[in-house]
């Protein structure tokens, strides 16, 4: 298993530091996949929903929208990415199935053992990249992963 951020923090904050303008971006962003209640308010999904987080306006969104609903996950990402903004990994961290190809696993090795220490190498890889891509957000398109 991989393990990954249960959410995200988009944080306005541009690379100079200064507040994203703007100043509604949150809910304009958030806005993509909100609705009305019964009695016509705003309601903000349980899985993008603006916060203040240390002061600074950003957008909390929950990793497992991108199963849920791909193409509005994948228009938030790239709005923070495309805008510089901060993106930081929130919340628990939670397991993703492998991704290891077939030919890590164990039945196409004569030797388990050394099956066993590639694929634990490639997880640990794995989870180093994606790491660093939040770290750093250096941009993954087309890669599979983002």
């Amino acid at each position: 298993m991989i393990n990954t951020f249960e959410e995200l923090l988009i944080l306005g904050i541009t690379p100079e530091n200064r507040p994203f303008r703007p100043s509604d971006w949150t809910e304009r962003i958030c806005g993509v996949i909100a609705s009305h209640d019964k009695n016509g308010r705003w309601v903000y999904s349980e899985y993008a929903h603006p916060i203040i987080h240390e002061g600074r306006a950003g957008v909390r969104i929950k990793t497992t929208l991108e199963k849920i609903d791909p193409n509005t996950y994948q228009f938030i990402i790239n709005f923070a990415r495309d805008n510089r903004l901060r993106i930081i990994p929130a919340g628990k961290m939670t397991s993703m199935p492998d991704i290891i190809p077939s030919a890590a696993n164990a039945e196409n090795f004569e030797d388990s053992d050394a099956s066993e220490e590639i694929a634990s190498s490639l997880k640990k890889v794995m989870t180093t990249v994606v790491a660093l891509h939040w770290k750093t957000k250096l941009p993954f398109r087309n890669s599979g992963f983002f």
